[in-house]
């Protein structure tokens, strides 16, 4: 097992993201502030595969309405989305991923919720009753779901079990539920009341032939529930999780059964102890010193004679003596408006030693985001919710203080209720050697074709030439293309974007025959998104969040109030009426087509985003429905016969129809039918079928603005995303500062800050108009993979 497991570390390890931003609830027309981290899986250190992020801006219904690239150099890079002003309040995501993530199902990237919420709506009601008892107590309309988890997986006859229960309706989170254990005979055999988050545990030692049922008492109803099969032959896993060790308890109920079993242990897949039991025994005890254990998920394993796991068991390790605090120093809690405040900060560890590290911090308005207490951070997400399955409720509340033995216990709970998530055996055993389909990507790749010219436009393998025409002129060696016509250049790291060149010949490039340049070159488009599936895992999904809203409108009101009372001040100048003529949405909108289109209007266009349903995703469907286009076994024509073959463009670079399966009716802005004269600029043997995609703000295409001419294809390659600088107010030298309001809720974002084992971390910024307490949040990781977040408060009286 060992090796195996070595294996997956050193070879397979998964690769973790998470994304810490200045707050959850925005308005429109604002700006998110992020930072994106990116770590080994297993170690929590720098990954050594990706160096290349995708961060998204997703709506709830699946949309993605902007998307960045980012170059991780380090650990971690800045980000920025700016809101629309005309963006719909509500739910949105921020999904970030590597090209390598993408080998595992799209439910394991990183995905946080943020709220988009309008100043000028009504404040969600929050229904208030005479007490909450009787709120709760409406709200239970049916019969509720309650749970079993057995310790070690399965209830085994004739053995002490330790089973866990959950309620995990939010109704049940602060309310205790009595639950009754019953025999068949309906004799009471355990009785106990449920805790916070609804979770519960009883001991039972099953009777062969015996059946049992937990009976829920709720508001004087009772409702039963059988627990699960009983197993009359199997093992049961016993843990006691203290801070000097983790003692370990093996049981069977079959004599000499755990001869030849083998128990193993790991921790996010990294080896901790593994060893075959080669005495003939029946039950087994080990202790693990927790002192030698990282903070985070530690799996127990008991693998059969036949090496089948058949049991296994989650703990929490806490280790205090490899643990981070952030000491946040400032020279006093209280400030006024407009104050200059001076931060020190220094990560030390359990020796008081400072650790070289690389974090993000945000000071804002504690009720512009009222629920950072209970939001995700880079601790509860990396040491807790990315190795289980599915998401904790409120997982910052088992973090905010180590030493209550009752959230400790609550935790022990959770590990019970909760299954392995990234890692399971099946792939360590038979997928040893697996190859991946999508591979690590360490920078910007150039990839195209060479086909004939004419028809049917066949691969040929020729010689290429890519140049950078930027500042300095760069050509990369000539490069020979494949049997198929594949080339392939880079990979690059370079920002924003860079004009591209690249040549094909028919025979070299000293050649100075016009022929030798009739070679039709295409540049492999955009990657398209994975799939984005809502799933109901939210870390909100057991709070009520409507208080936190309201809480924030209503901030928002009082800060417009504070604008609009400096806005009286001002001087107003006498009334100055402009009119102008708009132009009508017809006009604006075929204006925007034209400008899109190298060749400007064309007789034959179709607009899709106005004129077809998006429900019906099938891009094909949408030729049908062309008067003049034709499909034939995954052809199209135009027109009647087959010498009329279109020649497919995708936002002016030709592609083969077989890609238009990767995209949806939605994606698509408007068709052009190009014939005649109008195709001649892209074809010279028939009509053109010119597609144009959707636009969704900014976008990591690797092409724009496509110029082609025979041998020859000129382009813009966009490169990785450069973050705006978050605006630093200066009340002391500022002039504008001083002759306009300071409403801001974010006083100071700093998305990439480093500490080395020298010293402090200084930094500044200014107060705001607005009084009130202000949350300083620190969340980042130490260069040995230890994860971080601290908050403090400054208050501006």
């Amino acid at each position: 097992m060992n090796s195996k497991l070595e294996t997956y570390t050193r070879d397979n390890y998964p690769e973790k993201i998470f994304i810490h931003t200045d707050k959850t609830f925005y308005t429109p027309d604002s700006q998110i502030w992020y930072s994106t981290y990116l770590v080994n899986g297993i170690s929590h250190t720098k990954s050594k595969k990706s160096t290349v992020v995708y961060v998204e801006l997703i709506s709830s219904k699946d949309s993605i309405l902007n998307k960045k690239m980012h170059y991780i150099s380090d650990i971690n890079d800045a980000g920025d989305f700016k809101l629309p002003k005309n963006i719909k309040p509500g739910k949105y995501y921020l999904r970030g991923y590597t090209n390598y993530m993408r080998n595992t199902n799209s439910l394991h990237f990183f995905k946080k919720e943020i709220f988009v919420l309008a100043t000028d709506s009504i404040a969600p009601d929050v229904k208030q009753k005479s007490t909450e008892q009787l709120r709760q107590k409406e709200s239970i309309s049916q019969k509720p779901i309650l749970k079993f988890y057995p310790e070690g997986g399965y209830i085994v006859q004739g053995l002490p079990n330790r089973i866990a229960i959950q309620l995990p309706e939010k109704v049940f989170n602060d309310t205790a539920v009595v639950v009754h254990i019953k025999n068949k005979n309906k004799e009471v055999l355990s009785t106990f009341k449920t805790r916070k988050f609804g979770l519960g545990e009883f001991y039972l030692v099953p009777l062969e032939n015996e059946t049992y049922v937990a009976e829920v008492d709720i508001y004087g109803k009772k409702y039963q529930y059988l627990l699960p099969k009983i197993l009359p032959k199997g093992y049961i896993i016993n843990v006691v999780n203290k801070p000097n060790g983790v003692y370990i308890n093996l049981q069977s109920n079959t004599n000499s059964v755990l001869k030849n079993s083998t128990l193993v242990i790991h921790q996010r897949g990294k080896p901790i102890y593994s060893k075959q039991i080669k005495e003939r025994i029946n039950t087994k005890t080990l202790k693990i010193p927790v002192s030698e254990l990282d903070s985070g998920v530690l799996s127990v394993t008991l693998f059969n004679s036949h090496n089948l796991p058949v049991c296994e068991r989650l703990i929490y390790i806490e280790n205090s003596k490899k643990g981070i605090d952030v000491a946040i120093t400032t020279p006093k809690d209280y400030y006024c408006s407009r104050r200059k405040v001076n931060l020190s900060i220094n990560i030390i560890d359990f020796q008081k030693e400072n650790v070289p590290s690389n974090f993000s911090l945000a000071v804002k308005d504690k009720k512009s985001d009222p629920n950072y207490s209970i939001a995700e951070s880079i601790k509860t997400w990396l040491l807790l919710n990315s190795d289980l399955k599915g998401h904790i409720k409120n997982p910052n509340y088992f973090f905010e203080d180590s030493k209550d033995l009752l959230r400790k216990y609550l935790l022990d709970l959770v590990m019970l209720t909760n299954g392995w998530r990234r890692f399971t055996w099946q792939e360590i055993l038979n997928n040893e050697n697996k190859k991946f389909e999508f591979l690590p990507e360490t920078g910007i790749v150039i990839l195209g074709k060479t086909l004939e010219m004419k028809s049917p436009y066949a691969p040929k393998s020729l010689p290429t030439r890519l140049t950078f025409l930027g500042k300095e002129i760069i050509q990369e060696p000539v490069q020979i293309s494949d049997e198929k016509g594949r080339f392939k250049y880079g990979p690059y790291v370079f920002f924003d974007s860079i004009p591209i060149l690249i040549e094909s010949r028919l025979t070299n490039f000293k050649s100075k025959k016009n022929k030798d340049r009739n070679v039709l070159i295409t540049t492999e488009k955009e990657k398209r998104s994975p799939d984005f599936f809502l799933k109901n895992d939210s870390i909100y999904s057991g709070i009520d969040i409507n208080p936190f809203i309201k809480k924030y409108l209503e901030h928002e009101k009082y800060i417009r109030e504070i604008d609009s009372i400096f806005k009286s001040r001002d001087n107003i100048l006498d009334e100055i009426l402009i009119t102008a003529k708009l132009d009508d949405p017809e006009t604006i909108r075929e204006n925007e087509m034209n400008s899109r289109a190298s060749y400007g209007s064309t007789f034959n266009r179709y607009d899709i985003e106005k004129d077809y349903d998006f429900a019906d995703p099938n891009i094909y469907n949408l030729f049908y429905e062309m008067p003049r286009v034709n499909v034939e076994d995954d052809t199209l024509y135009v027109g009647l016969g087959s010498n009329s073959k279109a020649l497919i463009l995708l936002d002016e670079r030709q592609i083969e129809i077989a890609e238009l399966q990767s995209l949806t009716v939605g994606d698509i802005s408007f068709i052009d039918v190009l014939l005649g004269p109008d195709a001649l600029m892209f074809s010279s043997s028939g009509p053109v079928i010119s597609i144009y995609t959707r636009r969704f703000g900014s976008s990591v295409s690797s092409t724009r603005n496509i110029k082609r001419k025979p041998g020859i294809v000129d382009f813009n390659a966009i490169g990785f995303y450069t973050a705006k600088e978050f605006y630093k107010t200066d009340h002391k030298d500022g002039l504008e500062e001083k002759t306009k309001p300071d409403t801001r809720t974010t006083l100071h974002w700093e998305p990439k800050l480093k500490s080395d084992a020298t010293g402090n971390v200084n930094l500044s910024f200014f107060t705001s108009d607005i009084k009130n307490e202000y949350v300083i949040e620190i969340q980042g990781i130490t260069n040995t993979g230890i994860p971080f977040f601290k908050t403090t408060s400054i208050y501006v009286k």
